[in-house]
């Protein structure tokens, strides 16, 4: 939206002689303002017993209610403290003497004063207020006597509760993005018409260049055929625009923005819904290089990878806690390795089947995977094996899936599931849980070399927020532990069909 407007529209020039220049400029540079800050007034005029000795107003209280007028305010001139130690400040104990910041000395040297300064802007853009000196906004719509400035919370209801706060917000949010839509809509009808006036302009002066040359050409053999107007034939407004040029345009929109460009009009939408602008917007939103093929259209992609679902929305969602998005990365071989350790090992384990090769190394490698996209979740699931009622355990899971999984109707009606390929315990504390999924071809590359570099991500052993690491080919994560007993760690793989390609894969951990 921002390419458009800053390539194709025009900013409408607000213009208000009664306004002064500094409130001009703020107005000029923006398409909309929404002012939420704090109860314009004093908050002891509110405040029980505030008529009593000893309680004052703040300056800029006092500055803000009466231009210091009133006299109630703390006045600090000329109360310096004293340039050696006091009777009652004997060392070690801090001197309380007059001193400089070596930043305010820089400042005064370089300025001739302290460069920072703070000025509230609201004043200077004209805006109504009531008796309480609130801005005056309409409670549904929160916008003020000036066009493009919203207000809401305490600057417009006065002092309230914290919960109507979040609900004006979002009601402000709302009506802010109501109204630039609304902008947009109209700046485009404009040049519309002032496009359809050019070319109109430019067909007549080619008609009245053709008709001059008629004249000028000689000829013997007169024409008693009327040429056929141009304007007889059906046409729209939009047919002056080439398509091409929008569709471009398109690629440089989110999801949001374009589901909202396709419901102006049909012209619109035939344009929005050109398969190459989703696909644009899909791998520029997953950050990865197009795939070879895909069996379902980029719009459906889309919609699967920014919606808001996970694996658990479908499948056992009453065992979901939380979850996170990850990213998206591409597996371009068909072996992928799950690790639950990130280190890069000197040499892939060669044991038989995938059950030692878990137990041994904490390292599975998934052979016949479907490549392509694969997007990554954290997720935060309780036991998935003991009773709601009273298990209390949680299970951190690194779920990374095929990104057209969810389209699937097999996956979505059960008949794919997951399926335990391994299991190893840790029977000792772990100072860490992590894992990660990686592409075979590309792991000894540069490319993974970040993920398995933990000094860069995984941040300091008292921060227990979990973190995580993905670059095109791979994926990591990892959550620092309190003291424990242990580690039990799962894998699970899903499979299209009895002897299909892996479509999902599971790395699962629980505290012993």
């Amino acid at each position: 939206m921002k390419v458009l407007k800053r390539h194709l529209v025009n900013r409408r020039q607000i213009q208000n002689h009664q306004r002064d220049q500094q409130g001009f400029q703020i107005l000029s540079s923006i398409e909309a303002l929404l002012l939420m800050n704090g109860y314009s007034c004093s908050w002891t005029r509110a405040l029980r017993n505030s008529f009593c000795d000893g309680i004052s107003s703040c300056k800029h209280r006092s500055l803000l209610d009466s231009n210091l007028w009133d006299g109630k305010y703390i006045f600090a001139k000329g109360k310096t403290p004293p340039q050696t130690r006091g009777p009652g400040n004997p060392w070690p104990q801090w001197p309380c003497i007059f001193s400089v910041d070596y930043g305010h000395q820089a400042a005064a040297a370089n300025f001739g004063r302290d460069p920072r300064s703070y000025e509230t802007i609201a004043g200077k853009l004209g805006l109504e207020r009531d008796n309480p000196s609130n801005f005056k906004a309409e409670y549904d719509h929160c916008s003020t006597n000036v066009e493009a400035v919203f207000a809401t919370g305490d600057c417009r209801r006065g002092q309230s509760l914290v919960v109507w706060a979040i609900s004006e917000g979002r009601q402000a949010a709302a009506q802010v993005d109501w109204y630039l839509i609304e902008l947009l809509k109209f700046e485009l009808q404009q040049m519309l018409k002032e496009k359809k006036k050019r070319d109109l302009q430019r067909r007549e002066r080619a008609m009245r260049e053709k008709m001059a040359k008629s004249r000028r050409r000689e000829s013997s053999i007169s024409s008693c055929t009327s040429p056929r107007s141009v304007f007889l034939s059906p046409h729209s407004i939009f047919n002056w625009y080439e398509q091409d040029i929008w569709t471009e345009i398109a690629k440089f929109l989110d999801g949001k923005c374009l589901v909202k460009l396709g419901l102006v009009n049909r012209w619109f939408h035939r344009i929005v819904m050109d398969e190459s602008v989703w696909k644009f917007a899909c791998l520029r939103d997953l950050h990865v290089p197009p795939p070879d093929q895909v069996a379902f259209n980029w719009i459906q992609l889309y919609a699967s990878a920014f919606d808001g679902s996970h694996s658990y929305s479908y499948h056992q969602p009453e065992k979901h806690i939380d979850w996170m998005r990850i990213g998206a990365f591409c597996l371009d071989s068909p072996v992928a390795m799950v690790t639950d350790r990130l280190s890069l090992p000197r040499k892939l384990p060669q044991e038989e089947s995938t059950k030692e090769m878990i137990q041994k190394s904490g390292i599975c490698m998934v052979k016949n995977v479907k490549k392509g996209i694969w997007i990554a979740d954290l997720q935060l699931v309780r036991c998935p094996v003991c009773n709601l009622e009273t298990c209390e355990g949680t299970m951190q899971t690194l779920d990374a899936r095929h990104l057209e999984l969810f389209l699937h109707e097999d996956y979505k009606n059960g008949t794919w599931e997951y399926e335990e390929i391994g299991s190893r315990p840790i029977k000792k504390q772990c100072i860490a849980a992590s894992g990660g999924i990686f592409d075979v071809k590309y792991l000894h590359s540069p490319i993974l070399s970040e993920v398995f570099n933990l000094k860069l991500w995984t941040g300091k052993q008292t921060d227990w927020q979990p973190k995580a690491r993905i670059t095109i080919h791979g994926v990591g994560i990892n959550t620092n532990l309190q003291p424990n007993e242990g580690l039990h760690v799962k894998y699970h793989v899903m499979r299209s069909g009895a002897d299909g390609e892996a479509v999902s894969m599971r790395i699962s951990q629980q505290l012993i």
